[in-house]
């Protein structure tokens, strides 16, 4: 997802372009998923991160 948060509370926290959030997925388990879409898009991948971001402030 590009947002995470409580639409009903409008806490809604938006993601740079370049990121995505999944809920439940593990790191390896997200690069992995990138590795099979860049694949099947024949996209050469130059550099990715995938963090557990549990705990984070942000603006």
């Amino acid at each position: 997802m590009d947002r995470w948060g409580e639409m009903a509370s409008s806490k809604v926290h938006l993601l740079p372009g370049n990121a995505l959030w999944h809920n439940f997925k593990s790191t390896d388990a997200a690069i992995l998923d990138l590795k099979n879409v860049c694949t099947s898009l024949n996209i050469l991948i130059e550099s990715a991160v995938a963090v557990n971001a549990s705990d984070f402030t942000g603006i």
